[in-house]
């Protein structure tokens, strides 16, 4: 559940596609990738196509503006070379993404519980030995491998994302990346032990969806407030992590040329353009919950 909203947050307000061609087509993308996990019935197929149009709805008319908005305050913090972006601005960047994400969960937190309270025991089998195949791909590919190859992967992936932004990044640029890469404390282990961990509470949780109310509430708490369900230690290391990325944003907008900074506030301006394009307005008459897309 954690992935479709990440195909809506993470997608649309920072991957390289274009919203414009992804959002439209969310309410079959998302079934779609849905049935990686479920074989759906159709009645269920019926009723996620239509939740998905209704909270779609809600989406384009609450949401798509405040991240045009986020995106041009972004631009206009990054527009002057002579004042850099500080740490704090950054990182209040940051928080606000983290705001979008809990808004959008918030809202949809009820539906998916609806869902899942339709799930036969044999779905919730066919769930979890789906979720184990992909652990062992996701351990073979970032936790059972040399250090060395790890760190080497990392800073390609991470050299690949802001190419996508700046363009090519100069030697000093990367010499940031692998400064950065050097500071982050390893999680994988934690990342892979923790995912399993609630998979585990999940599938315990399955077994007591007769209590509905006990159910609703778990799953709601599951969804909203994932960092209640890690360990200290583990939180501890996400934060740090995430403080190293902020540093090294910080420290690629001081280096940039004019050609790169002009290519991302470019990049900014046509997201923000896409989304103010995407949203549309409320329908009056319609309560929460209950409107067509």
């Amino acid at each position: 559940m954690k992935k479709i909203v990440a195909i809506i947050c993470i997608s649309l307000v920072l991957a390289g596609c274009g919203p414009r061609i992804l959002y439209p087509h969310l309410d079959w993308l998302i079934p779609w990738y849905m049935n990686d996990y479920f074989s759906l019935n159709s009645r269920q197929s019926s009723y996620v196509k239509e939740s998905i149009r209704q909270q779609l709805r809600w989406h384009c008319s609450t949401q798509l503006k405040n991240y045009a908005r986020w995106l041009r305050e972004l631009h206009r913090d990054l527009q002057n070379p002579n004042d850099p972006i500080t740490y704090q601005r950054a990182e209040n960047y940051w928080k606000e993404i983290k705001q979008f994400g809990k808004a959008l969960i918030n809202q949809i937190s009820p539906d998916i519980t609806d869902f899942l309270l339709t799930v036969s025991d044999d779905q919730i089998e066919e769930l979890f030995t789906n979720l184990e195949n992909q652990n062992r791909k996701m351990e073979k590919k970032y936790v059972n491998v040399a250090a060395e190859t790890a760190d080497k992967n990392r800073q390609k992936r991470m050299i690949k994302r802001m190419k996508r932004w700046i363009g090519p990044l100069s030697e000093e640029q990367k010499q940031a990346v692998a400064t950065w890469n050097s500071r982050l404390r390893l999680t994988a282990d934690d990342w892979m032990a923790h995912r399993r961990k609630i998979q585990n509470f999940y599938r315990q949780l399955f077994q007591q969806r007769q209590d509905e109310v006990y159910f609703r509430r778990t799953v709601h708490e599951l969804l909203v407030y994932p960092e209640h369900f890690r360990s200290p230690t583990y939180q501890t290391d996400i934060e740090y992590n995430i403080a190293q990325t902020i540093v090294l944003f910080v420290d690629i907008d001081r280096q940039l040329t004019p050609n790169q900074r002009e290519k991302m506030l470019n990049k900014l301006s046509d997201l923000a353009a896409d989304f103010d394009y995407l949203s549309c307005e409320p329908e009056q008459d319609a309560q929460p919950g209950t409107v067509s897309y």
